[in-house]
């Protein structure tokens, strides 16, 4: 099935969604760097968990959805659903979690801002929001120089993530090269990691070895 596109330009940056889910199959800034460049099966925008008491690890994500609307404006896109489509399809559960999402431009002239408002309309919690949900991440010094940074930590995702393993389990913090910070009083505790748990809890998008 052929995919039908639409693009939209913000503060000089190239995004093309797939005009029926919504998801952003590619991004590329305003000095021709690609950043994300995917399939519209492994693209993403906006991704929550609503766990079931039959099947916990349900999700509700952009991909499995279809939009009620992709407004491109000046500078801004506006995309709507009234319902965000489940990970499988006979879970079951009453009714939607609506979603309404904003990109715009900022006011520096070359940023993005990413803005999104849920509506649960169910009687369950939706406990994490993966927002955005850059998946098609692309490497774009390579595998070995691209770098991921964020509260005292920095990782090489297209070669440490998935790559350790520990019992048999992927840790997807092993591999991190820490920033080094000296101990201080941080909110009444007597020392602080230097940011080190920060860098933990971070969501890279999906990575994917080609």
């Amino acid at each position: 099935m052929k995919t039908l596109k639409i693009s939209a330009i913000i503060n000089g940056n190239k995004f093309v969604f797939d005009k029926q889910t919504g998801v952003i199959l590619s991004l590329q800034t305003a000095n021709g760097i690609k950043i994300i460049d995917t399939l519209p099966k492994n693209a993403g925008l906006i991704d929550v968990a609503y766990p079931l008491d039959n099947f916990g690890p349900l999700r509700l994500a952009t991909p499995y959805s279809v939009v009620k609307k992709i407004e491109v404006l000046e500078n801004s896109v506006l995309i709507e659903y009234d319902a965000l489509g489940a990970s499988r399809d006979d879970a079951g559960y009453e009714g939607k979690v609506s979603a309404k999402i904003t990109l715009s431009a900022h006011t520096d002239g070359k940023s993005v801002v990413f803005e999104a408002q849920l509506e649960n309309r169910t009687n369950r919690l939706v406990p994490q929001i993966l927002f955005p949900d850059f998946r098609g991440l692309v490497p774009i010094s390579g595998f070995e120089n691209t770098w991921f940074r964020r509260g005292g930590v920095k990782i090489r995702p297209f070669v440490e993530i998935g790559k350790n393993q520990y019992n048999g389990v992927n840790n997807f913090w092993r591999g991190c090269w820490w920033e080094h910070f000296a101990p201080t009083a941080f909110s009444g505790f007597s020392s602080w990691w230097g940011g080190t748990a920060l860098g933990r809890w971070c969501d890279y998008g999906r990575i994917t070895r080609i």
